[in-house]
This record gives C-alpha cells, sequence and structure tokens, in this order.
C-alpha cells in the first residue's frame, strides 16, 4: 500500500475497495480512508464526508462540533427568560450567557477594564496599551 495517513473507523464497516493502492471503507454514515497499517495513535484523523469538504480531525468529538457548520445544527439553547438563542457549541452558549449575567471575568492588569472573552481583552491590550510599551 502506499500513503502516509491512518484514519479510524468507529461505525460497522459496510463495504471497503482499494483505489491506487489505498484502501477505502464505507460504513453506513460516514467515509473513512485507512493507509499504511496498522495503525499510529499519533496519525489518526477523522474525516469529515461533506461533499467538497477536506476537513480532518483528530478525534471524533471535533469532528462532530465541525459538521455543524454543514449542518446548521444549534443543539446549546440560552434558557433565560425572553432569550432563545441558539448556539452550535456549548462554549458559545457560556459565553454569551454572560451578557444576561452581567459577568466581564477578564480584567486588563494595566487600566482594569472588563472584558466578557479574552479575545477581547487581548485585543484591547494591543490597540491600546501595546503602541505605548517600551521594550
Amino acid at each position: 500500500m502506499d500513503g502516509t495517513m491512518n484514519y479510524f473507523l468507529s461505525d460497522q464497516i459496510q463495504s471497503q475497495v482499494y483505489v491506487n493502492g489505498i484502501k477505502f471503507l464505507k460504513s453506513n454514515k460516514k467515509n473513512y480512508q485507512i493507509v499504511n497499517e496498522p495503525m499510529n495513535p499519533d496519525k489518526i484523523k477523522f474525516l469529515c464526508n461533506y461533499p467538497g469538504c477536506t476537513k480532518h480531525f483528530k478525534d471524533n468529538h471535533h469532528l462532530k462540533v465541525h459538521q455543524r457548520k454543514h449542518t446548521g445544527e444549534k443543539p446549546f439553547t440560552c434558557d433565560y427568560q425572553g432569550c432563545k438563542r441558539r448556539f452550535s457549541q456549548k462554549n458559545n452558549l457560556k459565553t454569551h450567557q454572560r451578557i444576561h449575567k452581567g459577568e466581564r471575568p477578564y480584567e486588563c492588569e494595566v487600566c482594569h477594564k472588563t472584558f466578557r472573552q479574552p479575545t477581547n481583552l487581548n485585543a484591547h491590550r494591543k490597540r491600546i496599551h501595546e503602541p505605548f510599551l517600551l521594550w
């Protein structure tokens, strides 16, 4: 066999075919490619089966989160009264809920301004304080 990557198949294999020395396995839900057996855990990848998408991930969880971009699935709903916003990732829901709770847990150590997200704090530091720092 030629090739260098291994792919893991979690569902039961329904069929397999070789193309140019590469074994392709087809399950009832996903397509995976396996090459260079035996499998090395450091090189396991999960492939997105969405048409035209070539993304691959080291674990099934990250694949499932990614696939929500294609399906539009948003399983996490804000339960605050009057707010029914939905999110594809639990962490995005938690960040959103800080608005309702008034939480701003990330504080600038220079001016003590607070932020809901660490990315906003980092952008603030770069924009406001970094130009004045002497290295």
